[in-house]
């Protein structure tokens, strides 16, 4: 199974395209992988009766760390036109989390994409994916988000925080469908403006001008 990279993203990753040429200096690593239980905790993974929801989560980490030589063999040299487009790609050394949800089959039912964001910064941050954990304790099988609900059992999950200054838990209610909300843009009485397309490392296209 191959994971690519998302085209697209918020802030300086907008519009990004993931064609042939980024395949060849955008990578995906993933690094860790936890079970994820639709209704009952915990049942085989691959136990479909009356059960659509049952996976695995997946945390990876998503960017580009070179612009000298093609990912597919590590030796291959970019080209003069594929290694500029490589520099000027705003994945170049910046990460962001990917984190997937996969059903029993390997289908992806769903995928976020995130890098920190600043209030004080014009662009987003690299984040450097550490693997997941499944917050169910092996002793007890009680969830350590302090629930004894079977409905909520094995759905919380902990991921560090890639500058090492703590970790997140996140309480995870899924179906089986994408979610249907915050799907566009907001509304208001603020006049809105049309945003660039793409973004560079290099100015006048950078995302802070």
């Amino acid at each position: 199974m191959t994971l690519d990279s998302p085209a697209g993203g918020m802030g300086q990753f907008k519009g990004l395209s993931y064609g042939t040429t980024e395949k060849k200096y955008v990578q995906t690593i993933c690094l860790g992988i936890q079970p994820m239980y639709y209704l009952t905790y915990a049942l085989s993974i691959d136990d479909t009766t009356g059960v659509s929801g049952n996976g695995w989560v997946v945390s990876c980490y998503t960017g580009i760390p070179q612009c000298e030589v093609t990912q597919a063999d590590g030796v291959t040299a970019l080209t003069a036109t594929e290694t500029t487009s490589c520099m000027d790609d705003p994945r170049y050394m910046t990460w962001r989390v990917m984190t997937l949800k996969m059903d029993y089959t390997g289908a992806v039912s769903w995928y976020r994409t995130d890098s920190y964001w600043n209030a004080s910064s014009t662009m987003f941050s690299s984040t450097w994916g550490v693997g997941v954990r499944l917050s169910t304790n092996v002793v007890s099988e009680l969830d350590n988000n302090g629930s004894t609900v079977a409905l909520n059992m094995g759905k919380t999950f902990v991921f560090a925080y890639g500058d090492g200054s703590g970790i997140q838990l996140n309480h995870i209610a899924f179906g089986t469908t994408p979610p249907s909300g915050n799907a566009t843009a907001g509304s208001g009485t603020n006049t809105l403006t049309t945003a660039p397309t793409t973004f560079s490392n290099t100015s006048p296209l950078m995302v802070s001008q």
